[in-house]
């Protein structure tokens, strides 16, 4: 919920949220998002296995993943890269900036995908 409340100041975006990795990829096969953004701690299915199941997924496989987690130390942040994300926001986060942070790495993301 924090992280809905925070991103309600992007413009232009619509959320959706999930409370499992399950979930989370029935939702994202009906939605089709631009952006994930995705626990690596959930219940059930963790991050990683909700990822490597939407890489599966013709219609998911490139659409970029942010991981948010508290699980940041640096040998996990690069297993969490090999896997495929675009970026880690580590928990705790600050919820006044947290929009401004996925905003930078969403433009960061396009930036590099067309090569500018």
């Amino acid at each position: 919920m924090i992280v809905k409340i925070c991103l309600r100041d992007i413009p232009d975006i619509e959320f959706r949220s999930a409370f499992s990795g399950e979930e989370g990829i029935k939702i994202a096969m009906d939605f089709q998002p631009d952006l994930i953004l995705l626990d690596v701690m959930m219940p059930g299915m963790d991050g990683i296995a909700t990822l490597k199941t939407l890489r599966l997924l013709p219609s998911l496989a490139k659409t970029p993943v942010i991981f948010l987690t508290a699980k940041a130390q640096k040998n996990e942040v690069e297993e969490y890269f090999k896997c495929g994300i675009v970026d880690v926001i580590v928990k705790p986060f600050d919820p006044n900036t947290l929009a401004k942070n996925v905003q930078e790495i969403w433009e960061k993301y396009i930036s590099n995908i067309q090569g500018v």
